[in-house]
C-alpha cells in the first residue's frame, strides 16, 4: 500500500516544524541571562552605578585582576573625562552566551552624545557633489553642533563569577568609554 504524497509532504513538513521549535526553544533557553543566577542584577548595578557616575564604585565590580592592574585614581579620572556631557538612558540585556568560564553579555544601549559629538565633513571643493548638495550638509553639521543627539548601539559586556560574586572584565566601551574595555586577560 502506497503512502499519498500529499501525507508524506504533511509529516515532512510537521516533523520540520517540530524541529523547528526545539532548535528555537534550545537556542532562546540557551541565551537566557536568567541561566546565570545573580548575574542580571549584578548588571544591573554595575550601569545604575554607570548612570550616576559612580565610578569609585563601579570599580569595586570590575574584575580584581583589573583593579590590580589600573589604579583607582586612572580609572575615576579616565571615565570622568569619557562620560563627560554622555548620558545613559536605557540598558537592555539582549543575550548571553558562556564562554569558558566567562559570559558573555550583548548589551542595548541608549544614550544621548553630547552637543556637536556627531559632524559631517564637508570640504569646500568635494567632487561630484552638487552646491545645493554641499549646502545642505553644512546646514545639517551647523543643526548637529547645537544638537545632543540620541543614540542606540549594542555592545559586549564580559562577566566571571568569583567565589559566587560577578565581576565585569569589560562593560562595553560604546565608542566613547575607553576604560570599559577588558585591559587585562583573563587567566
Amino acid at each position: 500500500m502506497a503512502i499519498p504524497f500529499g501525507r508524506i509532504a504533511l509529516y515532512s513538513v510537521a516533523g520540520l516544524v517540530l524541529a523547528g521549535i526545539g532548535v528555537s526553544s534550545y537556542l532562546w533557553w540557551s541565551t537566557r541571562i536568567g541561566r546565570f543566577p545573580g548575574l542580571e542584577e549584578r548588571i544591573a548595578e554595575y550601569y545604575v552605578l554607570e548612570t550616576k557616575r559612580q565610578w569609585a564604585d563601579a570599580y569595586a565590580i570590575r574584575v580584581p585582576a583589573f583593579r590590580s592592574s589600573v589604579p583607582k585614581a586612572t580609572y575615576v579620572s579616565g571615565m570622568e573625562r569619557d562620560a563627560k556631557d554622555w548620558t545613559l538612558k536605557s540598558v537592555k540585556i539582549l543575550y548571553a552566551l558562556p564562554e569558558r568560564d566567562l559570559v558573555r553579555v550583548k548589551i542595548r544601549f541608549k544614550e544621548v552624545a553630547p552637543k556637536g559629538y556627531f559632524r559631517i565633513p564637508t570640504p569646500e571643493k568635494f567632487p561630484g557633489l552638487s552646491e545645493s548638495e554641499r549646502a545642505r550638509l553644512v546646514k545639517t553639521d551647523a543643526s548637529l553642533r547645537d544638537t545632543a543627539v540620541e543614540t542606540t548601539t549594542s555592545d559586549w559586556s564580559v562577566w566571571q563569577n568569583i567565589y559566587g560574586v560577578w565581576y565585569a572584565w569589560e562593560t562595553g566601551t560604546r565608542g566613547h568609554l575607553s576604560l570599559n574595555t577588558r585591559l587585562v586577560a583573563p587567566d
